[in-house]
């Protein structure tokens, strides 16, 4: 798997089809170590991720570590535009960063003010000084400040001998539109149990779009009535329609949230009778959930201002040349194998292509110089 290139997702998407997969993160001994464990389960459909990055002090062991794969098997490699690769790495979420001590999700309406619970930032992988994504990831990238991620190349060659195939995907066949018909297909290729719930490959994960999601899903809002708690689930996951009732549209309008972001909300059927039995419980409690559901809305559109697109991450290697031409060189030497065999994928990226048209009309400025 390809860093940037939906690792996540299809990891997931593989556990779904009772595959054990090692962890995707880590470096060359971590999922050595993840990997043996992992295979002593000979019984098992196993299949072994090569994702993340190499630099000075793993590079050995990582060559090692693929040459210590020797039954021959086939692959599969999901490729992605690779100026759009960089577009979540760009705006990379900062996992150890995560500010769970200041996220509530069991909240008390009567005494929890809504403006505590948006009281909050975005934690950015590699943010300015204002807490915001920086172009300037894209240079870090490019000198492999964090290591060498376009070791795609590496691993082909020291895997030839034991590769029957490598089966490409690009990015848009593991979207929530086609992934279930992907890895149905794929299973009946390699002859893994097929996915059963599409259902469960219907949602964008780890999307930059969506970052916002980890500070306020899911939630529980509650109060008290008579001895009794109300409880309100708020998350992105649909509930059991056998205990709960879906009040979505009771307290959301938006569009946005409704089929953007999908906010569901949920009322555990046992507390129905006493949300409407009383005029005043009911009336604070849409109050309270409209402010809720108007902040949370600002709060996305305001995030999604901050990320940065593929638009402008050509437009700052055209202005630095110099970060254009590692790109290109280190492009050139990761896409041999795509480019022989499926062509037609590159052809597809159109961010690629515009990439090898600047780099084409630098190298005309310089022969002209």
């Amino acid at each position: 798997l390809v860093h940037g290139a939906g690792t996540t997702a299809m990891t997931r998407y593989l556990r779904l089809c009772d595959i054990n997969v090692n962890r995707h993160w880590g470096d060359p001994l971590f999922q050595y170590i993840d990997s043996y464990r992992m295979l002593v389960n000979s019984k098992a459909y196993n299949a072994i991720i090569l994702a993340g990055c190499l630099n000075k002090y793993s590079i050995n062991f990582g060559i090692k570590f693929y040459n210590l794969i020797q039954k021959k098997i086939p692959a599969i490699c999901v490729m992605r535009d690779p100026i759009s690769v960089l577009r979540p790495i760009v705006n990379h979420y900062g996992n150890l960063k995560h500010p769970k001590d200041k996220i509530c999700n069991y909240i008390d309406i009567d005494n929890y003010p809504i403006e505590k619970i948006f009281n909050i930032q975005v934690p950015y992988a590699y943010p300015d000084e204002n807490g915001k994504p920086t172009l300037n990831t894209v240079k870090e990238y490019a000198d492999d400040k964090y290591g060498n991620f376009y070791i795609l190349n590496i691993k082909i060659k020291e895997l030839q001998n034991v590769i029957k195939k490598i089966y490409y995907l690009d990015m848009i066949d593991i979207m929530p539109e086609n992934s279930f018909k992907t890895l149905t297909r794929l299973s009946q290729i390699l002859h893994f149990n097929p996915p059963e719930s599409s259902v469960l490959f219907s949602s964008k994960l780890n999307s930059s779009d969506n970052h916002v999601d980890y500070l306020f899903f899911p939630k529980t809002f509650y109060m008290e009535y008579e001895g009794n708690r109300i409880e309100f689930e708020v998350t992105k996951y649909k509930l059991s329609s056998d205990e709960y009732l879906d009040y979505t549209k009771y307290f959301i309008d938006s569009p946005f949230l409704l089929q953007d972001i999908g906010v569901n909300i949920y009322l555990s059927k046992n507390n129905v009778k006493y949300l409407h039995c009383n005029q005043d419980i009911n009336i604070k409690v849409i109050n309270y959930f409209k402010k809720f559901i108007f902040n949370l809305e600002e709060f996305y559109k305001e995030e999604r201002k901050k990320i940065i697109n593929e638009c402008e991450i050509l437009n700052f290697m055209r202005i630095n040349p110099d970060i254009l031409m590692k790109y290109k060189n280190k492009l050139d030497k990761e896409l041999v194998h795509i480019k022989q065999h499926r062509p037609d994928i590159v052809a597809s990226w159109k961010y690629y292509q515009e990439f090898e048209k600047m780099c084409k009309e630098l190298d005309q400025e310089l022969t002209l110089e």
